[in-house]
Formats: structure tokens, sequence, C-alpha cells
């Protein structure tokens, strides 16, 4: 993943994973990956998070992909993929990264669900 135009093209993502999940009426849980210093193009976090659900209705699981764009620590979105908890199932999927007008980027992420009690 390279950078935009609009800013400094030659130079690679330095990209991390911020996850949320949400259900109404219910606490927000939130968690982000390691920073992968200069390495947009195949990034491996091989990181494990767990979400305790206690409804799905209308629940999601956000996955954001975010560049940290200075030595700060501050952060761009760079794409988002958004999964209705109703839908998850235990397994590897790859989830397509859309861009901030909801249209498909060339990115995605492998990531693997593992469901301690189905819905």
């Amino acid at each position: 993943l390279l950078r935009e135009k609009a800013r400094d093209a030659s130079i690679l993502l330095c990209p991390c994973v911020y996850l949320q999940l949400r259900v109404p009426f219910d606490n927000k849980m939130k968690y982000t990956t390691k920073v992968i210093t200069n390495n947009g193009f195949n990034p491996v976090w091989n990181e494990t998070f767990e979400f305790p659900i206690t409804r799905c209705e209308m629940g999601m699981l956000i996955f954001e992909v975010q560049d940290q764009i200075n030595n700060i620590g501050k952060k761009e979105t760079f794409g988002h993929h958004i999964v209705m908890i109703e839908h998850l199932r235990t397994g590897f999927r790859t989830l397509t990264i859309y861009n901030s007008k909801s249209e498909p980027t060339t990115a995605s992420l492998l990531v693997h669900f593992e469901l301690l009690r189905q819905f």
C-alpha cells in the first residue's frame, strides 16, 4: 500500500489495524494492532483479540486500516471493512478494504475468526 498522491506517494504505509466491536445498548470494545513500519505491501500482525459478545442483533465488528504518518503517532485512515456479528462464522476470511467513499480498494485483510459459541 502506497500513500495517496496528496501526500508523499513514494513512501510505503506504516499500517496498523484498529478493531472495534459495536453493539447497540452495549459497551464498545476496541483494540489496535502494532504498527508495521514501512511494510504496506504485505504486513503481518499475527495478533489475537477476544471480544465477548452478549448479543448479536445489529452488532458489528469494524476493521479500520490506519497509517501512522509521523513520529508522534498520528494516524490517518486508509480504509475499512465492517462485518455484521450475525454473519460471523469460524474460519479464515478475506476482507476487502473499502475507502472513505465505500469503494473497494486493492487491499484486503486475511483474518481468522474463532467463535466459542455459535449464534
